[in-house]
């Protein structure tokens, strides 16, 4: 078999286990107290959470598989699976316990030495209108160290809506595996297809109306695993501009932080909807909230729709590039 059909088949066995598995998770942590109220309907139904743990259970078996298949790309590969176990215990750390949003914003740090070591003597980097820039030894111990927190808690900060933070990684990862194709970036194919066949399968369930939510555990993992892929296929100004609605929601919360205080913004997690299912929210501070801001009558779907819209101009961007 050639390389595109082995990482096809291999990534339906990651979406097979990821579709099969989340039903029987949904179950135990009902069962469990692992649960959280759906607080963007009028109806408010009990939802799993945590579901991060079934992401990585599928997309570490696809990577277990590349091992075997395609050995000569076993470092990256373990490198990977390495990174994304260490974000996944983190997430799932915070998801029991609740942790400050301040430390939480630093804990993904930790997942980031696998990606330093396997980066040593990679010091140049892609930059437009200057070509490729050497930073030295600060691409390797500052802006992988960023690149893997700052995307970590990129994906964590605009979650809220059904579906939205697995279609937007959808769209993400979708890109880097056109690319990875479009440019014979094996690495890039290899780690990008099968992680958005795992992605495709939990959206199945975390669509709207969600049945089950990523958690601090699968917000993280989606972050890191882009990062990883991007940072390992030098792919650094397409993850840039990927980025760039999740930079314009760090403005915002800057914004917030500023207009609103510490104290104000620590007591407005979430917002509501009226009874007839339109979206009520505290202010504009906040990427999917600002969207909500657009229309009295904005739902939940069109504005997760809207951000998917956004999201896939920036992909298109990306891709286009490569044409």
């Amino acid at each position: 078999m050639d390389i595109l059909t082995t990482v096809l088949l291999i990534s339906l066995v990651s979406f097979t286990v990821t579709f099969i598995i989340i039903p029987v998770y949904i179950k135990k942590a009902k069962e469990n107290g692992i649960s959280g109220i759906d607080k963007y309907k009028v109806e408010k139904k009990e939802v799993a959470e945590s579901g991060g743990i079934t992401i990585l259970t599928g997309y570490i078996i696809a990577l277990f598989l590349f091992v075997y298949f395609f050995p000569q790309f076993y470092l990256e590969t373990f490198v990977v699976a390495t990174s994304i176990l260490l974000i996944t215990m983190i997430g799932l750390i915070d998801d029991f316990f609740d942790i400050s949003w301040r430390t939480k914003s630093l804990l993904p740090i930790f997942a980031a030495p696998p990606l330093i070591v396997i980066t040593a003597g990679v010091t140049s980097m892609y930059i437009p209108f200057i070509g490729l820039f050497d930073f030295g030894i600060i691409y390797t111990f500052l802006f992988i160290p960023l690149a893997i927190t700052g995307a970590a808690n990129a994906v964590n900060m605009v979650a809220g809506y059904n579906g939205l933070e697995t279609g937007l990684g959808i769209i993400m990862v979708s890109t880097l595996a056109v690319i990875g194709y479009i440019t014979g970036n094996t690495i890039v194919l290899i780690l990008s297809l099968p992680f958005l066949f795992t992605l495709l399968a939990f959206f199945c369930y975390n669509r709207y109306p969600a049945k089950i939510f990523p958690g601090d555990s699968g917000t993280f993992l989606i972050g890191i695993t882009i990062a990883a892929i991007v940072i390992i296929g030098n792919l650094e100004l397409v993850g840039t501009i990927l980025f760039i609605p999740y930079f314009f929601n760090l403005i915002l919360f800057i914004l917030a932080y500023i207009h609103r205080g510490h104290k104000n913004m620590k007591n407005e997690k979430f917002g509501k909807v009226n009874e007839d299912g339109y979206l009520r929210v505290p202010h504009k501070y906040f990427l999917p909230w600002f969207v909500a801001s657009f229309s009295d009558k904005m739902t939940e779907q069109r504005a997760t729709n809207i951000l998917f819209a956004t999201e896939l101009v920036f992909a298109v961007i990306c891709i286009s590039l490569f044409l």
